[in-house]
């Protein structure tokens, strides 16, 4: 169900020394300039409530600048959509929207929540806005489930917006199952059976695509 998490962070601003508190355990630093405070939460997180922690930790910290605490929120509401946690999700993306107007992320990430809670229209309009900023294989992917959710776009409309987003990125495995089920709802079995095979390919435990 989940999009790749790590498609959403494509220009993370990069900083240096920022401690990460988890509760008891060690602090994971960031000791390069290799790495971002985003990425640690994503990267020493072992679910969705680990991914939570690491990143309300992390905007505990004094002086994070805009685009940082931006980065963080994004990431935080992901984790709180995994756990379908969509208001609090909502909140965190907002806050991140408003603190980054010109990044996509946050929105993408907002437009997200709003399809997993079925608010399939919103999701469609907000994805559209997304596109028209910067195109991303995330803003195509989202664009083709929510329309096609929505009743906005046929279901030829909808695969060519998911075929636009596996040419950004082949290997895109929510976009590749998500154009399966496409394919299997309109009963073109065989298409369906290859989408969900392609998802295998990348991730033969992908249990989405069994």
């Amino acid at each position: 169900m989940r999009v790749l998490i790590q498609s959403i962070f494509c220009s993370l601003v990069i900083i240096a020394g920022l401690a990460v508190a988890t509760g008891a355990a060690a602090k994971p630093a960031v000791t390069s300039s290799e790495q971002t405070a985003a990425k640690l939460c994503i990267e020493n997180a072992s679910d969705y409530a680990e991914m939570r922690d690491l990143c309300e930790a992390a905007l505990a910290e004094r002086d994070l600048s805009p685009a940082l605490r931006a980065d963080l929120l994004t990431v935080l509401g992901d984790a709180m959509i995994g756990l379908d946690q969509y208001e609090a999700a909502r909140g965190h993306l907002a806050e991140a929207m408003s603190l980054a107007p010109e990044d996509v992320d946050p929105r993408n990430t907002m437009a997200w929540a709003l399809y997993f809670e079925d608010r399939d229209a919103e999701a469609y309009d907000l994805f559209a806005s997304t596109l028209n900023m910067r195109p991303t294989d995330e803003g195509y992917a989202g664009l083709a489930a929510s329309g096609y959710a929505a009743g906005a776009l046929s279901i030829d409309e909808a695969l060519k917006q998911i075929d636009t987003a596996l040419i950004i990125d082949p290997e895109y495995r929510w976009a590749i199952r998500q154009k399966g089920w496409m394919l299997h709802d309109v009963d073109r079995w065989e298409d369906a059976v290859a989408a969900f095979d392609r998802a295998l390919e990348i991730l033969p435990d992908d249990a989405n695509a069994l």
